[in-house]
């Protein structure tokens, strides 16, 4: 019933699974980034004359509530996240390419609608570093750029090369 693997056949096996996994991953975040389209086009058609109601919901949230099971703020989040892939093109391929998570990405977007000249050199930070630290305690960014300082929502408090 049971047979017994060689060590060489489970290393295989481990790596067409570990395979696997990525390939899935891959394929969520592009789920994730198409259903934040789809919600974004739900809620512009909300806010222009609502073809939901039609539909017998009376409002955007109730629709992500009853149609997909999650809440109001998960949609919006990942409307979000969507916006944020669609206008920084290295923030987009670190996601896709499974570099930087969710969490992280939202974190940037806030910081680079402010500072998008930045965008390149933070996704490479935050590929590096882990989203506590990219968050800090003080929700601060101190990153000095030819003499400025400037202050936005991540703290960068140093960087190991490498």
């Amino acid at each position: 019933m049971f047979t017994i693997l060689s060590k060489a056949e489970r290393l295989e096996a481990l790596v067409r699974y570990d395979t696997e996994c990525r390939r899935l991953v891959g394929l969520e975040n592009a789920a994730r980034l198409r259903f934040g389209r789809v919600c974004l086009a739900l809620r512009k058609s909300r806010l222009e004359g609502s073809p939901l109601e039609e539909l017998g919901f009376s409002s955007f949230a109730t629709f992500c509530h009853v149609r997909f099971g999650i809440g109001e703020r998960t949609a919006l989040r990942s409307i979000e996240l969507y916006q944020a892939c669609e206008r920084f093109a290295h923030l987009k391929a670190a996601f896709m390419q499974r570099k930087l998570e969710q969490e992280k990405v939202l974190v940037l977007f806030a910081y680079l609608k402010r500072f998008p000249e930045l965008e390149e050199v933070m996704v490479e930070l935050a590929g590096r570093m882990t989203l506590l630290r990219i968050s800090g305690q003080a929700g601060e960014l101190r990153f000095e750029r030819a003499g400025e300082v400037l202050l936005g929502e991540i703290r960068v408090v140093s960087v190991a090369p490498g």
